[in-house]
């Protein structure tokens, strides 16, 4: 391996676990070639234990103990450890282990796309274009909207129907085209005819063929633009920080959705080279306007295969600065927890975020029992929401009181403490009670979705319902895309869910982002009808003052404690975990990490 690293042989025939091991730990210096998997394999044998047939005794518990070594995850390690040489490897250390010019970012797993027009973009993909693009705004991390590619704040018409935007000058793309209105225009344009929803239901539709039409985005000048949408909607200054309307350059995108365009935007970074799967390159942009100027000039986002593939570049070898995307809450607290000099110092830094997701109860109000708001209450009451933080997710998750997690502003602590006699007696105002108790479902999702503990959170909420004394659940689930579909067929009375979906971000950086869902649709058909709920949605929508639209937002989270269109449970912070010389993790509200503000220095 050292003689590949000096580039004294071209490729090395070796075991797949060995290539797997090296190509997946140093991915700057070795790749597999002929394919991934088998594909690759230029022969294969196979190991094998025999056994005399009969003696049923020793079969049973050779199977016993290979079921074991599966389940602890051990068959890899050893593996690995059987088939590498006993003695210290060190290929290409002195180029692998991070450079203090450079910061090295893991992330496992891989982009869906790099094309802000994109419908449907993973968590990873936002967050570097988040990185190497930028909208006419951007929210600070403290969750402040600010001009980033405009000079102010945009002016509003008194129908609150027409946004002007001011745009900077003197800005050019990476390709070296001029940043104009024009380029916001096409740039927003491409989004509509690609049928992104967040251009296409906000902007004018007068025909309401479901595309936004073609002067809904319209040039004043050089560098003036307007929106023109189809009804006031304050959350449009949100999304004005969002990938689907970032502009980017008409000399390097194409028409056509581009998942795998490098051309990035107006960003803190440009890409300097993407190999997908493998790596990304970025490096400072002079042009971004945006503040604080990238103290990195280079960064290295590594994608790895797997989680332990990103703890053992971080924690064995130091070849990434950074664990990010990817790292389970157990490695989190495990490394966290490290002290391998015994000094009481920890090993690594650990960072945690705000909240990236929360999980729910979601009530059925067209069928019984759950039609009747006591009856909702009770459910609230009954939860012990630190006992489900603590004991079934051992404090990876937090504890939740409103629809909008703590971290976004406006939010409330509104809905109750745990109560049990109040929910035992509200269930007897109904008619129920030990000798005629209330029995309930209860569905979650079975496939590990949104956790790999679902099955032993859902026994904790059912027994802390029956603590009651009166409620008695039944726990059925089923795999997500089975479990959705009998959502949609409204068959399901009540049932656990997560928002937002796994791996992806919040859709604007906005309290609506969390309620909005739930107050205007009936995606998930729980059947809430409330008028005083519609008019505080509306009045939060038409509100362009931010102080006054918190204001709503607080009368929106009260009514929602007094009806219980869901109930809110815990909440999931973003995490990352890096080496002790980095500083300045840190992470927005949307649970993206921003690299212009990553240093380094001590350690």
């Amino acid at each position: 391996m050292h003689a590949l690293v000096d580039e004294s042989l071209t490729a090395v025939i070796t075991d797949s676990y060995v290539a797997d091991y090296f190509s997946q730990t140093y991915s700057d210096q070795f790749k597999v070639v002929g394919g991934n998997g088998r594909a690759a394999w230029i022969s294969q044998k196979a190991y094998g234990i025999a056994l005399p047939a009969a003696n049923i005794d020793l079969i049973n518990r050779l199977n016993a103990a290979i079921t074991a070594v599966q389940t602890a995850g051990n068959i890899d390690r050893l593996t690995v450890a059987w088939l590498l040489p006993s003695d210290t490897l060190a290929p290409g250390e002195p180029r692998v282990v991070a450079s203090p010019n450079e910061m090295v970012i893991g992330i496992v797993g891989d982009l869906s796309d790099l094309d802000p027009a994109a419908r449907f973009s993973n968590f990873t993909s936002w967050e570097i274009k988040i990185n190497t693009m930028s909208g006419l705004y951007s929210f600070t991390l403290d969750n402040t909207l600010e001009p980033t590619l405009a000079t102010s704040l945009p002016t509003i018409s008194e129908s609150g129907l027409e946004y002007t935007i001011s745009l900077r000058r003197g800005l050019r793309f990476p390709d070296g085209s001029e940043f104009t209105a024009e380029d916001v225009k096409w740039s927003v344009d491409r989004a509509r005819s690609l049928g992104n929803f967040w251009v296409n239901g906000y902007l004018k539709d007068s025909n309401e063929d479901g595309f936004a039409d073609d002067d809904a985005v319209q040039v004043i000048d050089q560098f003036t633009v307007k929106f023109v949408l189809q009804e006031p909607d304050a959350t449009f200054l949100s999304l004005l920080a969002t990938p689907p309307y970032f502009p980017i350059s008409n000399e390097c995108y194409s028409e056509a959705q581009d998942n795998l365009s490098s051309c990035g935007g107006l960003g803190p970074y440009s890409i300097i080279s993407w190999t997908p799967g493998e790596q990304m390159r970025l490096r400072a942009n002079p042009e971004w306007p945006g503040r604080p100027t990238p103290a990195f000039e280079n960064i290295l986002i590594r994608f790895q295969d797997d989680t332990a593939v990103m703890r053992r570049s971080l924690e064995e070898f130091q070849s990434i600065d950074i664990a990010g995307t990817g790292l389970p809450s157990r490695d989190f607290t495990a490394l966290t927890n490290s002290d391998s000099h015994g000094d009481g110092l920890p090993d690594f830094r650990a960072w945690t975020g705000p909240a990236a997701f929360k999980s729910y109860v979601i009530f059925n109000q067209e069928q019984e029992p759950w039609d009747s708001v006591k009856v909702r209450q009770a459910f609230a009451l009954a939860v012990d929401r630190n006992a489900l933080a603590e004991v079934v997710f051992g404090g990876s998750r937090q504890p939740l009181f409103s629809p909008i997690p703590d971290s976004i502003p406006g939010h409330l602590p509104v809905l109750p403490q745990r109560n049990l006699p109040l929910a035992r007696s509200l269930l007897l105002e109904e008619g129920y009670s030990q000798t005629t108790p209330l029995a309930v479902e209860l569905w979650y999702v079975s496939d590990g979705r949104y956790s790999d503990v679902e099955a032993a959170y859902a026994t904790a909420l059912k027994n802390q319902l029956e603590e009651t004394g009166v409620f008695q659940v039944t726990l059925s689930s089923a795999p997500f895309e089975q479990f959705i579909g009998q959502v949609g067929e409204c068959n399901l009375p009540a049932y656990l869910m997560g928002w937002p979906s796994p791996g992806r971000p919040t859709d604007y950086p906005d309290p609506g982002a969390w309620t909005d869902i739930f107050t205007t649709s009936n995606t998930f058909f729980f059947f809430y009808d409330s008028p005083t709920m519609a008019a505080f949605v509306a009045s939060a929508d038409a509100e362009t003052d931010p102080a006054a639209r918190l204001t709503i937002f607080g009368d929106i989270q009260q009514l929602w404690a007094q009806d219980f269109p869901t109930l809110a449970l815990l909440q999931e912070p973003r995490i990352a975990i890096s080496l002790n010389s980095v500083n300045d993790v840190q992470i927005d509200a949307m649970g993206l990490l921003h690299y212009e503000v990553l240093t380094k220095g001590g350690g």
